[in-house]
C-alpha cells in the first residue's frame, strides 16, 4: 500500500495546489493559517488534560483523535504522552513548510465494504486557530470522498482551491440511510491530523474502517 516516496507524492500535491494559484493570478503561495503555536500549545492541556499532569496521557488522547492517530510524530521525547511544547512544536513545523492548503481525500469502509453516500466532515481542533476552516465531502461508490473547506469559508486568495487547511481535525462520518455508530460522528474517535510530512497521508489520503 506504501507508494516508493511518501514525500515526493505529498510534494506533487503541494505543488497542484502552488500552481493552481499562481494560474489565478493570486500569490504564489498559500500560507499556513495563522496560530500562535505556544497559545496553541496551552489552550490544547487545558481542553485535555484531565488529570492535570501537564501533558496528554493516551486515554486523554482518545478526546483528540487527530494527535492520537499521529502520536508518533508528535510524542518527540517518547514518553507516551504529548505535552503542550510537542504540539507547539508540531505547530511550528507545519508553517516552516510554508504549506497552508493540501489535497485530500480520504476511503469510508463499512463492516468492510465501501460506503457509498457518506458525508465526512473534518471539524478542526478547538485549539487551533478560526484560521483553520471545517472541511467535508461525500462518498461515491468506492467509498472515496474528496474532502475541502467551502468556497465561503476561504480567504479571497484561496477561493476556488480544492483543499484541507492543514491543521488537527475530529473525523464525523453520517449517512441518510444507514445507521453509523455514535463513536464515528457525536463521539467520535476518528481523527486526522492534516500535514505534509504527516506519513499516514499516503497518497494525500487516509482510510476509515468503521
Amino acid at each position: 500500500m506504501i507508494v516508493p516516496s511518501i514525500r515526493n507524492v505529498t510534494f506533487i500535491g503541494s505543488f497542484l495546489l502552488w500552481l493552481i494559484a499562481g494560474c489565478t493570478g493570486r500569490p504564489s503561495r498559500i500560507k499556513p493559517p495563522v496560530i500562535d503555536p505556544d497559545k496553541a500549545g496551552q489552550m490544547a492541556i487545558a481542553q485535555y488534560d484531565a488529570d492535570a499532569d501537564g501533558a496528554l496521557s493516551a486515554e486523554e488522547l482518545d478526546q483528540c483523535p487527530g494527535i492520537k492517530r499521529a502520536t508518533a510524530i508528535y510524542d518527540t521525547n517518547s514518553d507516551q504522552s504529548v505535552s503542550a511544547g510537542e504540539i507547539a512544536e508540531r505547530i511550528r513545523t507545519w508553517q516552516d513548510s510554508k504549506v497552508g492548503i493540501m489535497s485530500m481525500a480520504c476511503t469510508v469502509r463499512l463492516d468492510g465494504l465501501p460506503l457509498e453516500g457518506a458525508t465526512v466532515q473534518f471539524i478542526p481542533e478547538r485549539y487551533l486557530s478560526e484560521a483553520v476552516k471545517p472541511a467535508s465531502g461525500t462518498t461515491d461508490m468506492s467509498g472515496r470522498a474528496t474532502i475541502s473547506v467551502t468556497d465561503a469559508d476561504l480567504s479571497e486568495d484561496q477561493k476556488g482551491l480544492v483543499g484541507v487547511h492543514v491543521g488537527v481535525y475530529k473525523v464525523q462520518v453520517t449517512h441518510p440511510e444507514r445507521s453509523i455508530p455514535s463513536k464515528y460522528n457525536t463521539d467520535t474517535n476518528l481523527g486526522q491530523e492534516v500535514a505534509q510530512d504527516n506519513p499516514d497521508m499516503i497518497n494525500m489520503s487516509v482510510v476509515f474502517d468503521l
